[in-house]
């Protein structure tokens, strides 16, 4: 079962910053997820939240701030005094680590503007980005938006994709044909909901199923014996002491 950290090792280190991701080199985890915005100016960067407040010293949607505004940021203090000065990331910079290190990642898309232009900009920028790669097959992109992964399977075809969803509940039908109307070949699921029989079905119908938000030793176990493909977590270290990580 795939361990992925979630945001980085977000449980040692500031969520979707470099050094929670390097995180994942000193316990082991193979695999992180992160997110990527767009700023006004298309640069591109990692940070989960439409707006600055919670993870950084700024204010405002990121959106609105420019690449030479973000370098004025700390997004670590937050966390604590030992990650001071820490930045939000870059995506190249992340892609970078991924061709240096052997790491994996999930992609996730986020973006809450409508104007189709920019929203063109923003997969182009990112399709773009990825040409980097020096193993494509190492990056997952997901997505609740059924426009950016159809954008994104014109514009990157050779990136695997995954349509996340809250919950898959008894729609599990629906969930497969949407996911394979888009292309993907995965289901990010959320926690909530999710029994042994829906992750049966997903994977019956060819879907590999990863799973968040999963921070128990105990229930990881439990998605392993239901046959789940992988999990985010923010406690990568604790999954992998216990044994969980067989991929």
């Amino acid at each position: 079962m795939r361990i992925i950290a979630h945001r980085g090792v977000s449980s040692l280190a500031p969520e979707n910053t470099m050094a929670a991701f390097v995180k994942c080199l000193e316990v082991g985890a193979k695999w992180f997820e992160c997110d990527v915005r767009m700023l006004g100016d298309n640069s591109l960067i990692v940070a989960h939240d439409e707006t600055a407040e919670r993870t950084t010293t700024g204010t405002g949607r990121f959106f609105d701030l420019t690449f030479a505004d973000l370098r004025r940021l700390d997004a670590g203090r937050w966390f604590g005094d030992g990650f001071r000065l820490e930045r939000v990331p870059e995506l190249a910079t992340v892609l970078d680590l991924l061709n240096t290190t052997g790491l994996s990642a999930n992609l996730e898309l986020k973006f809450e503007e409508s104007d189709p232009e920019v929203v063109r900009t923003y997969l182009e920028t990112i399709a773009r980005s990825t040409r980097a790669l020096k193993q494509p097959d190492r990056v997952l992109v997901s997505s609740f938006s059924a426009e950016l992964l159809s954008g994104m399977a014109a514009l990157a075809p050779d990136l695997a994709r995954a349509l996340l969803v809250d919950e898959v509940g008894a729609s599990v039908d629906q969930v497969v044909a949407q996911a394979r109307d888009l292309g993907c070949d995965a289901v990010n699921p959320g926690l909530e909901g999710l029994t042994a029989d829906r992750v049966q079905a997903l994977k019956a119908a060819g879907m590999a199923v990863y799973v968040w938000t999963v921070n128990s030793v105990e229930t990881a176990r439990e998605l392993a014996e239901w046959g789940v493909d992988g999990v985010f977590t923010d406690y990568p270290q604790d999954l992998l002491a216990a044994g969980l990580d067989q991929e």
